[in-house]
């Protein structure tokens, strides 16, 4: 028997060519399948939540039991929910998708990884990697080309890159007190080149590596002169807060455009988005949609879709721009 989540229901309006979907708790982790496919992570719900491509319903994923039926969208905007009890989920941070459809899920109030089948029917609950790697916080996890996980720690400043099949792990950059150190990162991605993409969360900054974990590269605003470069900057530094166009106050979330490889970077600090070409050169921004700590971002269509998180709401906009 499929689970059934009753309350709150979520209300989807069209306006302008912007959907916007009202109705959640927290909305954290999101993502877009090629399909049109959309998946949204609620830290404050403890749930998961599937949006068909067309918009016409939306199903719910909170326990071992599967998916809801479909449900319907209210016509009228919904009041962002009240925070329910964990079933399954408790504070879900991220899902991926793998190439064979099958799920994983960050939890962080619970630290571990939710392993799912296609049909969204649970396989394991990964709480240590390798023979003795404890999770602790959690943030994201994203699949790399070859099936491996990249699992963002906030808790430890570090980055794990674990094969589930073989069990290996092993780490990518990581705590300390030079340049190349991590604090509270939020997010690794892999480019289709291989290298490494991490939301350096409180150094305020981009951070690029090899496949192996060498650092290569940074984005942001120098924390020493205040300088800022349209581009990756190899003379490493650590980021500074900041509202500058070529700057970043705390980003948690990088998307990577399949075709383009362009950059779609979540300015949690600022509430907004930064796009940047593959150089590191800023493209555009999203500032003016009265976004509220948004959380995940990807590139959907010809636009983005959002978690607005503290707003409680999805959004999927049309940009003006071509990439």
């Amino acid at each position: 028997m499929s689970n059934q989540l009753n309350e709150p229901a979520l209300g989807l309006t069209n306006e302008q060519g912007q959907i916007e979907i009202t109705g959640f708790g927290r909305p954290f982790g999101l993502k877009v399948l090629r399909d049109g496919k959309t998946y949204v992570t609620d830290m404050d719900l403890h749930t998961i939540f599937e949006i068909t491509p067309d918009f016409t319903a939306y199903r719910v994923l909170a326990d071992r039991n599967g998916w809801s039926r479909p449900q319907e969208f209210s016509p009228k905007p919904q009041k962002r929910a009240n925070s329910l009890s964990p079933r399954q989920f408790n504070g879900p941070h991220s899902c991926a998708v793998s190439k064979n459809g099958k799920f994983c899920i960050t939890t962080y109030y619970s630290p571990a990884l939710h392993l799912l089948n296609q049909d969204a029917k649970l396989e394991s609950v990964v709480d240590t990697l390798g023979i003795d790697t404890k999770l602790t916080g959690p943030a994201t996890a994203t699949y790399t080309t070859n099936g491996s996980l990249l699992i963002t720690e906030y808790h430890q400043n570090v980055v794990f890159h674990w094969h589930p099949t073989s069990n290996l792990v092993t780490s990518i950059l990581g705590p300390g007190d030079g340049p190349s150190s991590l604090n509270r990162p939020h997010m690794a991605r892999q480019l289709p080149n291989g290298d490494i993409i991490i939301a350096d969360t409180w150094n305020h900054r981009l951070v690029r590596t090899s496949t192996n974990g060498r650092l290569k590269s940074w984005w942001g605003v120098s924390a020493d002169s205040g300088t800022c470069a349209d581009r990756w900057q190899t003379n490493m530094n650590y980021g500074v807060a900041t509202h500058h166009a070529h700057g970043l106050h705390a980003p948690v979330a990088i998307d990577i455009h399949a075709s383009t490889g362009q950059l779609l970077v979540t300015d949690w600090g600022n509430n907004r988005l930064r796009l940047l070409d593959s150089e590191g050169q800023l493209i555009s921004g999203v500032e003016t949609l009265g976004l509220n700590k948004p959380y995940d971002a990807c590139f959907w269509k010809n636009g983005y879709a959002i978690a607005d998180s503290h707003n409680g709401r999805l959004l999927f906009i049309v940009s003006p721009e071509s990439y």
